[in-house]
């Protein structure tokens, strides 16, 4: 379903704030910045599927990394 034109603020909003939080902890913790082992492009890539599945199966990211990782499902 296409989103209606009174989300686009609130949607522009929302990823404009996941952004923005990651700069500023970044910036905020930079001596304590942790080290991955993998490509950001992999892991962006891995975040892409976990969201692609989850739309694709009528459920939710938070609900699966809350309750389906413990139910192994």
């Amino acid at each position: 379903m296409p989103p209606r034109s009174s989300d686009a603020d609130w949607r522009l909003a929302f990823l404009l704030g996941l952004f923005a939080s990651a700069f500023l902890i970044g910036w905020a913790l930079a001596p304590a910045r942790p080290v991955f082992q993998t490509a950001y492009l992999l892991t962006g890539f891995a975040g892409f599927l976990v969201g692609f599945g989850s739309r694709l199966g009528g459920g939710c990211t938070s609900g699966h990394g809350v309750c389906g990782l413990c139910r192994l499902s």
